[in-house]
């Protein structure tokens, strides 16, 4: 076919190449009108793309990455199952059942990991149920305890006071008295805490 009778598309636009002039690189001059004819539609600009930055892919967790998330010596139930959903998300494959598997295969040997083997969950919505419990639990065990050793300190204290109180009696005149108080060190919340805990007061039931 003849070039002159060549009939010029309506959408084309000339190239804007300056001439070779035999001074600079002839293989950058010729990239340079190359780059302006190898994009014609937007999947050729698409697919340019892609292939440019394909090195900056997030790369996604398969389910398998998620056998090997561990809880290491040390590290508290909390932190474990906080580290665990931070994985998932990052997960193509949203089948439930492999979530609990891995939960429980990287669970340290413990009172919890036995209670999830008696009673198996479905769901990691039941694993986050039973984990909320059993870190309630644990925080309430470790506030009785701290009570319960700062307590024989009050007695002892207690006992000092109404000691001195009774020697000062004795040596004073019988209408000389005076009022002495203990002053407590522990927060309000912890007494009121062990109060509840020994049920040492009766506390009558809101409607």
């Amino acid at each position: 076919m003849d070039i002159d009778q060549f009939i010029i598309p309506s959408h084309f636009r000339e190239l804007v190449v300056d001439p070779f002039d035999e001074t600079q690189d002839p293989y950058i001059n010729l990239q340079a009108s190359q780059t302006q004819v190898t994009i014609h539609t937007f999947n050729d600009l698409a697919t340019t793309f892609i292939s440019q930055f394909t090195t900056n892919r997030v790369k996604r967790l398969e389910v398998i990455d998620l056998f090997d998330i561990r809880q290491a010596k040390g590290k508290s139930l909390k932190k474990y199952y906080a580290c665990f959903n931070n994985a998932i998300v990052q997960v193509n494959d949203l089948d439930p059942k492999y979530f609990v598997k891995a939960f429980q295969k990287g669970l340290r040997v413990g009172q919890f990991s036995d209670s999830l083997a008696l009673r198996r969950p479905a769901s990691m919505g039941e694993i986050r149920v039973k984990v909320e419990k059993h870190i309630k639990v644990k925080e309430d065990q470790a506030d009785k305890i701290r009570v319960e050793r700062d307590i024989p300190t009050i007695s002892s204290k207690a006992n000092c006071t109404h000691s001195g109180k009774a020697h000062h009696r004795q040596g004073s005149k019988p209408d000389a008295m005076t009022t002495q108080f203990t002053s407590f060190k522990l927060k309000r919340r912890h007494i009121l805490k062990e109060v509840y805990h020994t049920q040492l007061l009766d506390i009558p039931l809101t409607n």
